[in-house]
């Protein structure tokens, strides 16, 4: 495994893409991560993430046969630099924020997925 980021079962992470090409509208999705690779199966390192609803009504999925393949996400390496911790979400929408305040964008920067 050689993602950078570390990520902790149980704990809340968010998923963040953008409505438009400038990279001006956030859209932000809230995840529960389940951790690596957890069903044994995976022919290829793979991330978990279930949906924040689905997680509190149901609790974390545990096998892939209760798995709702809707409300659990599986994500490759590639994938993860689009998830942020609390403190990740905050300071890449700051930066956002602060670059359209100076009249650029994510986009012009290069900065985004």
């Amino acid at each position: 495994m050689t993602n950078e980021k570390i990520f902790e079962p149980g704990q809340c992470y968010f998923l963040l893409g953008y409505c438009d090409r400038d990279l001006r509208i956030p859209d932000i999705h809230t995840y529960l991560y389940l951790g690596c690779n957890i069903f044994g199966q995976e022919s290829e390192d793979c991330w978990y993430f279930q949906e924040a609803r689905s997680f509190v009504e149901r609790g974390p999925v545990t096998s892939p046969s209760d798995a709702d393949w809707g409300q659990v996400m599986e994500v490759t390496e590639d994938g993860l630099c689009n998830f942020f911790d609390w403190w990740g979400l905050i300071s890449e929408l700051t930066e956002n924020k602060r670059l359209q305040e100076q009249g650029k964008t994510l986009a012009q920067k290069g900065l985004g997925a």
